[in-house]
């Protein structure tokens, strides 16, 4: 435990001298608050204990719990606060540039105000931006849930900037959402940064992603990838079929790994619906050892922790995540095919196994960096799959439009796990291929190619 962190801050008001009980408890809840962003913000929600929050707000043990019931109580009070405080600022900012829009292009105008509105809140409170997008994600199911809510507000505010003089949407649901959750994976990725030097450099990137949101504005592409999704191959009956015909064969993963012969597959399958039924927080080596049917010492064999065996999980499912895309991807003949081969497969394969799409989309953001880590190498494998596409475009995006597009394509499956569940991510793949496509081939260009692969699968 670092001592630092259970040192009273200065900065933080202290009680007033001869304060009525009222003030007195509005004071002590706003200096917890206050320590709990800050501490949230320096070393993570998961080791933060309220000994550090009452020792860093100079506050008691029964203050704390007179006015929360537990340290994740109080996390989503801050969380409460944060949200409120940064709603009022970017929507300030946002609505006072559009007021004073004299830019021939009012579009661009709304997008430019809207990113330099959330950009600056972000400098102003970057602690704020970690604790609201990155360790609420970590809390429970309702802090959760309400970064699920926050991603909901900035996607009005994406589809508000790119409305028509009608105030039509000009872009296609799936793409304003993703958009949305990209720009939080952005903010999101440079937040886990000790020092604010990462955040800060997204302001000096706003010119390249005003483009970068302003290439999917096109009603023909909203139109057609409407009607792309309509095609018999996502029609009802036929992810009816495709549904049964899964549930028939049983989740690879879980149906191979329940051999008798292979404890340690069975360990893992167990962790995955384990983790994926009640979280990260739900595992423990005796849930896990009682669940799968194993000893103690069989699973001291195979692994020393429980975390262990979670990062084990973690890599099985995405090897049979691979094993079972990676074919749709290779018979594509070209690289934009693949694309939309690859999106499809992966969100047809994650539908047809919720705890598995849970475990991989929600659960591990209560792992801890290294599970967030591998994370990071994901994303980073979907950001190589578009390379070909900065070398296919005539005028390519900046380079962070690859990861800007591999996180909102992460996000936006994260949310719909958490607002409509797994079995409607089979809904996402054609948006999310041509939210993949667009800033390289273009947005009607993209609805085309989408349009293509289903009407072949």
């Amino acid at each position: 435990m670092c001592t630092a962190d259970l040192q009273p801050s200065n900065d933080i008001p202290r009680r007033p001298h001869g304060a009525t009980v009222e003030p007195i408890a509005h004071s002590q809840d706003a200096r917890i608050r206050a320590a709990m962003v800050a501490i949230v913000g320096e070393r993570g929600y998961g080791p933060t204990t309220v000994e550090h929050v009452i020792r860093r707000a100079a506050v008691s043990r029964k203050t704390f719990y007179d006015l929360y019931a537990s340290l994740a109580d109080c996390f989503l009070g801050s969380f409460e606060a944060e949200l409120a405080a940064w709603t009022h600022e970017i929507a300030a900012g946002y609505s006072a540039a559009k007021a004073t829009e004299a830019e021939a292009d009012p579009t661009e105008a709304r997008v430019r105000a809207g990113l330099l509105a959330l950009l600056d809140q972000v400098r102003n409170d970057p602690a704020g931006a970690r604790l609201l997008l990155v360790e609420a994600l970590a809390c429970n199911p309702q802090g959760i849930r309400r970064v699920s809510d926050l991603v909901e507000e900035l996607r009005e505010l994406v589809n508000d900037a790119l409305a028509d003089e009608r105030g039509e949407p000009q872009v296609p649901a799936v793409a304003s959402l993703c958009l949305a959750a990209g720009i939080i994976e952005l903010v999101a990725n440079r937040a886990i940064n000790e020092n604010a030097e990462p955040l800060l450099e997204l302001a000096d990137l706003v010119d390249p992603l005003v483009s970068w949101v302003l290439s999917y504005r096109s009603t023909a592409a909203r139109i057609g990838l409407a009607q792309a999704q309509a095609l018999p191959s996502l029609s009802e009956p036929l992810w009816a079929k495709t549904t049964a015909t899964t549930a028939a064969a049983g989740d690879e993963l879980v149906a191979s790994i329940r051999s008798p012969n292979d404890s340690r597959a069975r360990i893992i399958a167990t962790v995955i619906e384990i983790a994926g039924a009640d979280g990260y927080a739900a595992l423990s080596v005796n849930r896990i050892v009682e669940s799968a049917h194993v000893s103690q010492r069989t699973f001291r064999r195979h692994f020393a922790t429980a975390h262990d065996a979670f990062v084990a999980a973690t890599f099985a499912g995405g090897e049979q995540t691979l094993t079972h895309c990676m074919p749709a991807v290779m018979a594509a003949p070209e690289w934009d095919l693949s694309v939309v081969a690859g999106l499809v497969a992966q969100t047809r394969f994650f539908a047809a196994r919720p705890s598995l799409a849970r475990f991989a989309f929600i659960s591990l953001f209560g792992a801890g960096a290294d599970v967030l880590k591998l994370r990071r190498m994901q994303l980073e494998l979907w950001a190589s799959a578009l390379q070909p596409g900065f070398r296919k475009s005539a005028k390519p995006p900046h380079l962070i439009v690859a990861e800007a597009i591999g996180g909102g394509i992460f996000r936006a499956m994260h949310h719909c796990c958490v607002r409509h569940g797994p079995e409607r991510l089979a809904d996402l793949g054609p948006g999310l291929a041509h939210f993949a496509l667009t800033p390289f081939i273009g947005a009607e260009a993209a609805a085309h190619t989408v349009r293509r692969y289903l009407a072949t699968v």
